[in-house]
């Protein structure tokens, strides 16, 4: 009987050993090849009116190696619903995607942040990164209405001063607020609400 308890107790053992060697291989083969996280980030350009959405990658090497990222592509859903229903074949025909150069080093450890070019008229399906010797990540995007919100632009109030214009803009989740107060001169302001976004725009500076 103890021999039996022995032998299934030295099994179990051998197999964790086992499993644990083979985690360790893996995690030792995944920080001497490249190992990309890829984030979208979301923000506005304010610099001029009107403002413009900024779409951008975050692409953090995980690796132990430094990597050359070459290029994106970008994949985008037809513009019509029959058409989305062959998306795929329009893809392999080079149609509905976008191919664009990056040709950056992302050092180890490091993070490099690259603009996506996004396109007006369509919305972007999917994103896939590759570096110079065709290794290939794909971007975790979100969905259209997600894109929709956190893209959104609304110029809500515009109201002529002495010294230029003043606006308030929805911009994605939040308000911004822009005011003229002399000449070459702007203060900008950013709310949660619509309601202190107004009192800035209202109040005199």
């Amino acid at each position: 009987m103890n021999c039996n308890l022995f032998a299934i107790a030295s099994f179990i053992i051998s197999i964790l050993i086992a499993t644990y060697g083979l985690w360790l291989r893996k995690q030792s083969y995944k920080k001497s090849n490249p190992n990309h996280k890829i984030t979208p980030i979301f923000k506005f350009d304010t610099t001029n009116i009107p403002p413009k959405s900024v779409v951008k990658l975050k692409i953090t090497n995980e690796s132990n190696v430094d990597n050359n990222i070459d290029k994106m592509i970008i994949y985008y859903y037809p513009n019509t619903f029959l058409k989305s229903i062959f998306k795929f074949y329009y893809y392999f025909t080079d149609r509905y995607k976008d191919i664009q150069t990056i040709s950056k080093k992302c050092l180890a450890h490091d993070n490099i942040e690259v603009l996506v070019n996004t396109n007006v008229n369509l919305y972007i399906y999917k994103i896939e990164i590759i570096d110079k010797i065709s290794h290939k990540w794909k971007v975790k995007w979100i969905s259209k209405r997600k894109f929709k919100k956190l893209t959104y632009i609304e110029e809500l109030k515009k109201k002529k001063n002495i010294y230029g214009e003043n606006y308030i803009y929805k911009l994605g989740e939040n308000y911004f607020t822009t005011k003229s107060l002399a000449k070459n001169s702007k203060t900008y302001s950013t709310f949660k609400s619509y309601s202190q976004s107004l009192e800035f725009f209202n109040k005199d500076i």
